[in-house]
């Protein structure tokens, strides 16, 4: 019987959200109990931790190869109408983060008491400060920078509106016109896995950031930085240093080398951690050398034309330096470049298939985009002046 491809990338998604929810819920269960853990339950558990993880970073390959296959089958059925199709027919989660906050900001026009909002908002959202263990939780400050860009809450509610219900018009316009059932079922899909991928991102967040305190405590019973902890491997590292506290300085020098930087390279069954300069030669075979290239390709998100000024994002600390009208270059997006991508003239990634962030927000937004350039963050820098043709998905510098 030969295999269905609708019905596995079905039964994906709910895999995937099985072992989404499994992370959370095991997270949220540490939080509340990680005090009264002895240093061998909380080795035991971050053991566990890790071992959740593994399995839903694994699952989540099972996405990435099979939207590839299912969107170019659909671009093949449905030629110009692929950006309609692709594009998320519901309220993405950046998207709902928006409206809340706009929501907000339009109450503190109208004199209206904001705190109960902004609490609301804190316990449902503090996580989207953070990138896994990186960054820090929002604040009520951060709320309030927040609404303060936005000059016209009414006006922006109401764009937000429209632009929902102008993306389902198209939508259904699209699809209307496809006339293989197969590829029906592709586009049906592809929504799912739009909607999985803000899931799992929201799940796995939240999860880290709920069980960032108990991380940094088992940090520093076994004598370690919290950084230092998680650039280190749980069973082959961390617990041999529980086991032998004498390996404490060679492991902390370890780990402080691969903060600077490193590969993890895996093959044939054995893996290999590589730092320093033969990280960096690596990286170069791979990726080519930085300033030697002056024209990426990659696949369109969205299609259009624009020149411009690169900025290059590869940290969240690089989002505040985004000036309006910029084009964003970065290896890919999540939630937290939202600000910049709102600002941005197009949208060049690194990585990233056909229902990854940056090509469902710029699909919202509007704005031409390329991902899967492989190393359009190694070939242009900040201050680059660009052509971004996101009809061929060819980014080339301008001399």
């Amino acid at each position: 019987m030969a295999e269905d491809p609708v019905r596995n990338a079905t039964n994906s998604v709910k895999v995937l959200k099985k072992y989404s929810d499994e992370l959370n819920d095991f997270t949220r269960k540490i939080a509340g109990e990680y005090k009264s853990y002895s240093k061998e339950e909380s080795l035991k558990k971050f053991l566990e931790f890790f071992h959740i993880c593994v399995e839903w970073f694994g699952i989540a390959d099972v996405q990435v190869l099979t939207e590839d296959v299912f969107g170019d089958k659909i671009k093949e059925e449905a030629g110009d109408d692929v950006e309609a199709l692709l594009t998320y027919v519901g309220e993405s989660d950046p998207t709902r983060q928006k409206r809340l906050l706009t929501e907000i900001a339009f109450d503190m026009k109208k004199g209206i008491d904001i705190e109960a909002k902004i609490k609301d908002f804190l316990k449902e959202y503090a996580w989207s400060g953070m990138r896994v263990f990186f960054g820090e939780p929002k604040t009520r400050e951060d709320v309030l920078n927040a609404i303060k860009e936005i000059n016209d809450p009414e006006k922006e509610l109401e764009m937000l509106k429209e632009r929902s219900e102008h993306a389902k018009k198209e939508f259904d316009k699209a699809f209307a016109k496809i006339k293989d059932d197969e590829v029906k079922d592709y586009v049906k899909v592809l929504q799912d896995f739009m909607h999985i991928r803000d899931y799992r991102y929201i799940k796995i967040c939240h999860g880290y950031y709920l069980i960032k305190p108990f991380m940094e405590r088992f940090a520093k019973e076994l004598g370690l930085t919290f950084m230092e902890l998680v650039h280190l491997f749980p069973k082959d590292e961390i617990e041999k240093l529980y086991h032998d506290p004498s390996l404490l300085e060679e492991y902390k020098k370890r780990a402080r080398e691969r903060l600077k930087g490193y590969a993890y390279v895996y093959m044939d069954g054995d893996y290999e951690i590589i730092t320093g300069n033969e990280m960096e030669k690596l990286n170069e075979e791979i990726f080519g050398k930085a300033g030697d290239i002056n024209e990426v390709k990659g696949n369109v998100a969205h299609k259009g034309k624009v020149n411009g000024k690169v900025r290059l994002v590869l940290d969240k600390p690089d989002l505040v330096h985004f000036r309006k009208g910029e084009i964003l270059v970065t290896n890919m997006t999540t939630p937290d470049y939202i600000s910049a991508m709102e600002k941005a003239a197009a949208i060049v990634t690194d990585i990233g298939g056909v229902t990854s962030h940056a090509a469902i927000v710029s699909r919202e937004l509007g704005i031409p985009c390329i991902i899967n350039t492989k190393n359009a963050s190694k070939a242009f820098k900040t201050g680059d002046y660009i052509e971004v043709d996101a009809d061929k998905g060819v980014v080339r510098k301008i001399k």
